[in-house]
C-alpha cells in the first residue's frame, strides 16, 4: 500500500493507492479534504454558522431532544393524561423540548383505591 500525493489546483491531496481515488472533499467548500465532523473541512468546521447548516452523519451523533443540566422551569398545565400512556409520553416530549421539568405535582396519576386489587398477598 503506497501513499502518493495528487496536486490539483494548487491544493494537495494524499491518497492511497490500494484504493485509487481522492478522500472526501468538505461538504461546505468542496475544494478540502473532509478532516472534521459533519463531513466538513477545518476551517468550515470552525465557524458556527456553517457547522449548524450540516447535521452530523455519525451514528454516534446527537439527534432529537439534547439533554440539559440544571433544573428547568415548571410546567404550565397539568396533564391528565395517566402514566405510560401514549398521551402522557407525547406530553412528556413537548415539556422536554421546551426544557421545561417532566413531572408537574398535579399531573394525573394512578390513585391508591384503584391500586389495591392489583395487589398480591404475600402469603
Amino acid at each position: 500500500m503506497y501513499i502518493y500525493t495528487l496536486q490539483m489546483s494548487g491544493l494537495f491531496f494524499f491518497a492511497l493507492k490500494s484504493f485509487g481515488r481522492l478522500p472526501m472533499l468538505c461538504r461546505h467548500c468542496g475544494r478540502k479534504a473532509a478532516g472534521r465532523p459533519r463531513r466538513l473541512c477545518w476551517t468550515c468546521y470552525r465557524s458556527l454558522g456553517i457547522r449548524s447548516r450540516y447535521p452530523t452523519v455519525s451514528k454516534f451523533g446527537r439527534r432529537g431532544v439534547l439533554d440539559f443540566y440544571g433544573s428547568g422551569k415548571p410546567p404550565a398545565v397539568p396533564t391528565r393524561a395517566l402514566p405510560g400512556s401514549p398521551e402522557k409520553v407525547a406530553v412528556l416530549e413537548q415539556r422536554a423540548s421546551r426544557r421545561e421539568t417532566l413531572w408537574h405535582p398535579e399531573d394525573a396519576s394512578f390513585d391508591v383505591d384503584s391500586l389495591a386489587p392489583l395487589q398480591l398477598s404475600s402469603a
